[in-house]
């Protein structure tokens, strides 16, 4: 096992493969804390430029400088280019043969420590290497003012493209943030891959 080699045919699995021009696909989003919500949407994203040209999400997610919002076809969370793998191991991920990647972000904000990288784990099939799930957080701390947030990717394969089916995001405050409980889930499902909206 070589944790370089067997990461770089992952980040070359989820950044090479051909989408099509347009991507569909089915969100179903899920707000529980400063209120509850539901929402179902049938959504179209024009690859070239990640636009969204037909339905809206009631959640979304944002990150960066630029407050970019991710979706999961052109700005999915986890971004396999701005992680390294440290370690490789043995491990099953949902009673299938897995690889288990220990993951140290590489893309920084301007030098700056950022918290928009922070994925640490990644499961992969062990035969394939595609990517199953990736798990990260950062832990409540004096720089993150008694916040501490967890994130979870999950994913599928359509037609033969690997593609994200979860994003979970959970943020819980402590002291004098105790207030601040959200937990975020969008499931995606029903991807396909046209060449017309």
């Amino acid at each position: 096992m070589n944790a370089d080699t067997d990461y770089a045919r992952i980040v070359q699995m989820l950044t090479k493969q051909q989408l099509a021009a347009y991507v569909a696909y089915d969100s179903h989003d899920d707000l529980n804390g400063m209120g509850k919500s539901q929402s179902s949407e049938h959504i179209v994203v024009r690859v070239s430029d990640g636009k969204i040209v037909s339905g809206k999400p009631d959640i979304t997610i944002q990150s960066g400088s630029d407050r970019q919002e991710f979706n999961p076809i052109t700005r999915p969370a986890f971004d396999p280019a701005c992680y390294r793998a440290t370690s490789e191991t043995p491990a099953t991920y949902d009673g299938r043969d897995a690889v288990q990647f220990t993951l140290t972000a590489t893309c920084k904000e301007h030098g700056k420590d950022s918290h928009d990288y922070l994925f640490t784990t990644l499961f992969a099939d062990a035969r394939t290497m595609r990517p199953l799930y990736a798990v990260g957080n950062v832990p409540e701390s004096d720089d993150s003012k008694g916040v501490a947030v967890s994130v979870e990717e999950q994913f599928g394969e359509f037609s033969g493209r690997v593609m994200p089916t979860l994003i979970k995001v959970d943020v819980a405050g402590s002291g004098f943030m105790f207030w601040l409980q959200v937990h975020v889930s969008e499931t995606y499902a029903n991807y396909t891959f046209s060449s017309s909206p």
